[in-house]
C-alpha cells in the first residue's frame, strides 16, 4: 500500500479495505494514509478510516494483520503552490473539531501496553473528547492501531465508531 495507490483508488471509488501486517507494515499504512491525504486535498478529497484486527492469510506468521476500512470524503479544495504548479501535493485540511479545552493529547509507547491507551482513547471519545494521538517509529504506530482496535471495540456497546 503506497499513497499514490490510495489517492487513485479515492479517486474513483468510495471505499476500500487494505490490509496490513506487523508493526513495519501498520506504520508503512499509517504514513501512506497521511500522504495520499495531501495528493486529494487540492482535488477537494480527503479520506476517513478505521481499523479492526483480521486474521492473516495462511502462511502469514510475522506478526498481527489489520484492515483499514478507508473512505472518499469530499471536503473544500485546497488548492495551494504545489497543486498549481502540477506536483499535486498540498496541505490537507485540518481535523481539528473540537474547541481547545475538549482536545486530549497522548504520547504512545511502543513498549508499552495497548489495552490501558484504549481505554483512555474510549473514556475520551465517550465524554466527546477529540483525541490527539502522537507516535514515532513502527512499534509505537502499531501498538497506537492496536489501541485504536482495542477502544472501537469498547465503544461499539455505547453505539460509537471511531473514525481518524
Amino acid at each position: 500500500m503506497c499513497s499514490s495507490d490510495l489517492s487513485k483508488a479515492l479517486r474513483t471509488c468510495e471505499a476500500f479495505v487494505a490490509t496490513s501486517v506487523g508493526p513495519e507494515g501498520v506504520n508503512h499504512a499509517m504514513k501512506a494514509l497521511c500522504i495520499a491525504r495531501c495528493y486529494l486535498a487540492a482535488e477537494g478529497l480527503d479520506l476517513t478510516s478505521t481499523v479492526t484486527e483480521v486474521q492473516p492469510d495462511v502462511g502469514i506468521s510475522t506478526g498481527q494483520c489489520y484492515a483499514f476500512i478507508v473512505v472518499r470524503i469530499v471536503v473544500p479544495a485546497k488548492p495551494g503552490p504545489w497543486a498549481s504548479a502540477g506536483v499535486g501535493r498540498t496541505e490537507p485540511q485540518e481535523r481539528f473539531s473540537r474547541p481547545p479545552g475538549h482536545q486530549t493529547d497522548m504520547k504512545v509507547s511502543g513498549s508499552g501496553a495497548a489495552g490501558p491507551v484504549g481505554g483512555a482513547i474510549a473514556k475520551c471519545l465517550r465524554e466527546d473528547r477529540e483525541i490527539i494521538i502522537n507516535s514515532v517509529g513502527p512499534a509505537s504506530v502499531a501498538k497506537c492501531v492496536e489501541a485504536m482496535v482495542l477502544a472501537r471495540n469498547a465503544l461499539k456497546s455505547d453505539g460509537l465508531e471511531l473514525f481518524f
